[in-house]
């Protein structure tokens, strides 16, 4: 088809349709998404004449090309009404479908320019990635009852509102809580490596050089998780990648890492094993048994800061701040105003009584307050049913409060008690 007939297409379902109405104007800070738009109770999800019609009105379309108007057209040909559920956390996906996906990704805008045209330093646009992109079916096969299509709109909707990812019931903070800040602050960054680890090679180069695989090992939903099939492959391959001689993987009804034991033989000295040539035949014999067990997934700070390197292509550093440490002054002295947002900043807390860790990308710090609070992105995710100052839950600390439930973060008031779960911060220092 043609450029033109392509074009006087969307033209003709412009002229039958209504014209939309104008989105409100939201605020846009440099570096930021503009405010998210909630799903109302009443949402209809979009059909496909909606979506033409939004497309033509929207910022992406009157900056495109005819070349880049004609690949946003063969996007729309990909998606269908079918409605996307990820599960009953947060309202994930909920209300939408892969339409919908579609018009909030074109209405996009950062830094004032729409967000598909945004380009890798590669040079590539997210339009460009997205339109040579293909679903691996082996992907699909391994997250049915998802369709290629289901897979492709999540992905859509996450870029267009990187506060949807999260780690619902998976032990994938750190990860989660990279990705979160990939997909916020470089997004044509995250769509090369999500595209990549989603397509047939299933491999992907991070910026830091590393090459890290999708594991289908661990993709497979458990049944409890409400993680979106790209959450899944992201959280996985990076938690695998750091953890390369265990095994992330789920058993059917958990997840978490498989951990490899070693066997007698192994622990034995040389000399013994020379000597005691029954004690090796026994060894060998107790090493063919296969002992794995599951525990909670997680990374170290070394594991952190390695992952934040290769992902951003920036050296990052830990600094562990222990009881000897001003912790407040330390970070004070190193971001005076407060403001976090966009430079990269995570923070290890410990909040848990069973001495369990936490890793969430610091937002600012109010200084001034009564005391200071930290305001931090939770990997948890957002959550419609939440309530700005009620508490996160337990185990969480009870003075622990939801700030923005649209956005998932929480308000940590630094009290002499809540600087004592500070274990760690995660920072660039390149």
């Amino acid at each position: 088809m043609s450029v033109g007939r392509v074009l006087g297409s969307a033209a003709r379902y412009a002229e039958v349709l209504p014209r939309p109405e104008a989105p409100p104007p939201v605020a846009v800070v440099p570096g930021v998404y503009s405010a998210r738009p909630e799903v109302a109770p009443t949402h209809v999800p979009a059909t496909r004449a909606i979506a033409v019609r939004a497309l033509v009105a929207s910022p992406t379309w009157a900056a495109a090309n005819a070349a880049e108007r004609r690949a946003l057209l063969g996007l729309l040909d990909r998606l269908d009404a079918a409605p996307l559920d990820a599960g009953p956390s947060a309202g994930h996906t909920a209300g939408h479908n892969g339409y919908d996906a579609f018009i909030a990704l074109c209405r996009r805008q950062r830094d004032d320019r729409p967000l598909l045209l945004a380009r890798t330093d590669g040079g590539a646009t997210i339009l460009d990635m997205l339109t040579r992109f293909t679903v691996d079916p082996a992907l699909v096969r391994r997250v049915e009852p998802l369709t290629a299509a289901a897979i492709f709109s999540t992905l859509l909707l996450e870029v267009a509102d990187p506060d949807r990812i999260e780690q619902a019931e998976a032990g994938t903070c750190a990860v989660t809580s990279l990705q979160h800040h990939l997909a916020e602050h470089d997004p044509a960054e995250y769509v090369r490596v999500m595209t990549d680890l989603m397509s047939a090679g299933a491999r992907v180069t991070l910026r830091g050089g590393d090459v890290v695989r999708r594991d289908d090992n661990a993709i497979v939903s458990t049944g409890r998780t409400t993680r979106s099939a790209s959450e899944r492959v992201f959280q996985s391959a990076m938690m695998q990648a750091e953890l390369p001689k265990r095994d992330y993987a789920t058993d059917g009804a958990r997840e978490g890492v498989v951990e490899e034991h070693s066997s007698l033989y192994d622990s034995l000295h040389p000399f013994w094993k020379i000597l005691a040539a029954l004690t090796i035949i026994f060894a060998i014999i107790f090493a063919l048994i296969p002992r794995r067990r599951l525990r909670e997934p997680g990374l170290d700070d070394a594991g952190v800061t390695h992952a934040a390197s290769q992902l951003f292509g920036r050296r990052y550093d830990t600094a562990i701040l222990d009881g000897e440490t001003d912790r407040l002054a330390w970070l004070r002295a190193r971001v005076p105003d407060g403001d976090f947002r966009g430079r990269g900043w995570f923070v290890g807390l410990i909040p848990f009584g069973n001495g369990g860790g936490h890793e969430m990308m610091i937002e600012r710090i109010d200084y001034a307050g009564r005391p200071p609070v930290l305001i931090c992105r939770n990997p948890w995710g957002s959550s419609p049913l939440s309530v700005r100052g009620q508490p996160i839950g337990a185990p969480a600390p009870g003075d622990v409060v939801v700030e923005d439930p649209a956005r998932g973060t929480v308000r940590i008031p630094l009290t002499d008690a809540n600087l004592r779960m500070f274990h760690a911060v995660h920072f660039p220092v390149a």
